[in-house]
């Protein structure tokens, strides 16, 4: 029997920051169930990646994963800045442009850092809503940047189960 892992949080001192009070706010009026929906869903998407870290015993480097794709699907979701903008302090940014590079696409429009980002620059918070929300990884691997241990994706779901090597 093989046991799914959803997603292991990001603990370590690279993870994304906790929201700030004004971002706090606006996150209220997104409800939590929204979140996860929009953030796990039932596929693999790189917003639920950006929170993910490797769950091999002893990796000091375990963040970002990088990702090996076999099968990529785009779904366009309906566009909401105020959950986009409620998100930018916890989005590891560089962790996103490397997650957008292993799927071969072209990192330019995102921004270095969540700062960078004006909560009225609708085509930037667009250019992160489809990233973060509109790609869905169906097939691959997740790759342990320090061990190189790979974690299978299969139907969407990342298997971050380490298994005992014999």
């Amino acid at each position: 029997k093989a046991l799914f892992l959803r997603a292991r949080v990001c603990a370590s001192s690279k993870a994304p920051a906790p929201l700030s009070p004004r971002s706090h706010a606006r996150r209220s009026a997104v409800s939590a169930e929204s979140d996860i929906h929009r953030s796990f869903g039932s596929e693999m998407r790189l917003l639920g990646h950006n929170l993910l870290a490797s769950p091999v015993a002893g990796v000091q480097n375990g963040f970002p994963l990088a990702i090996n794709a076999r099968k990529v699907e785009e779904e366009e979701r309906e566009f909401a800045a105020e959950y986009i903008v409620a998100l930018l302090p916890k989005i590891h940014f560089g962790a996103l442009k490397k997650a957008v590079q292993n799927l071969g696409l072209d990192a330019n429009g995102i921004p270095e850092s969540a700062e960078s980002v004006a909560e009225d620059d609708e085509e930037t918070l667009k250019t992160l809503h489809h990233f973060l929300l509109e790609l869905d990884v169906i097939e691959g691997d997740l790759i342990c940047p320090e061990s190189g241990k790979k974690f299978p994706i299969s139907n969407g779901v990342p298997n971050l189960i380490v298994q005992e090597e014999s």
